[in-house]
């Protein structure tokens, strides 16, 4: 019988401590590295869901008053801050809703729910990059300040409404002329805004007053 020489023997190598530390440390360093990247993916991806749910229920209004041949009212909600208590004071456009006008455009019905925006995304409100928001015009778009009955978890006192209506054929109530421009701009809470108004990561919506239609801009 055969048998291998002792001194030829193979043993399988392990990785000794300090080599195993190492591996963590090289661990460590790429996580910390890739973290803020991570971070800034995601608050891009909550821009980008803000700004699509804005637009998606902006076209649902038009189509509609379109469909169901009345006006039909979109609003935008400022509520307390989220994260505040539903008590608090209203402070950030972050929510819409839309609904349905009778003939005589009083009596209202909810077609959606309340829709609101990520946490970390709102409206900037500055009439310069939200001329949606000024409500200095004297007709549309109007302010509520006062609406008089809950919205959800939110009491009468704690939050407030911008609305304009869309019309059966499309167009809105807004001022159509060819100098007045409306838009919303969406911008991640704790981000510093430049001199444009907006900070460098912006999400912008045109409405065209005329046909209701929209248009997209990104940075």
């Amino acid at each position: 019988m055969n048998y291998r020489s002792p001194s030829k023997t193979s043993f399988a190598r392990a990785f000794s401590l300090v080599e195993l530390l190492m591996v963590i440390c090289v661990i460590i360093v790429l996580a910390v590295l890739a973290i803020p990247a991570f971070s800034n993916i995601s608050r891009g991806s909550n821009l980008t869901t803000g700004g699509t749910r804005l637009v998606d229920q902006l076209e649902l209004a038009r189509q509609a008053a379109m469909t169901r041949n009345c006006p039909v009212e979109f609003r935008l909600y400022q509520l307390p801050k989220a994260g505040d208590p539903p008590t608090g004071t209203p402070s950030v456009y972050r929510a819409f809703q839309v609904f349905s006008l009778d003939a005589d455009g009083t009596q209202t019905n909810a077609l959606t729910r309340v829709i609101t925006l990520p946490d970390n995304i709102y409206i900037v409100p500055d009439a310069a990059v939200s001329s949606l928001l000024d409500t200095q015009q004297g007709t549309s778009p109007s302010l509520v300040s006062n609406p008089g009955k809950p919205l959800g978890p939110y009491p009468a006192g704690s939050y407030k409404y911008v609305a304009f209506r869309f019309k059966p054929n499309g167009s809105t109530d807004l001022n159509a002329a060819p100098a007045k421009s409306w838009h919303l701009s969406l911008a991640i809470t704790g981000d510093a805004a430049s001199s444009l108004g907006v900070p460098e990561n912006f999400f912008t919506i045109q409405l065209n007053a005329l046909t209701g239609r929209t248009r997209l801009f990104r940075p």
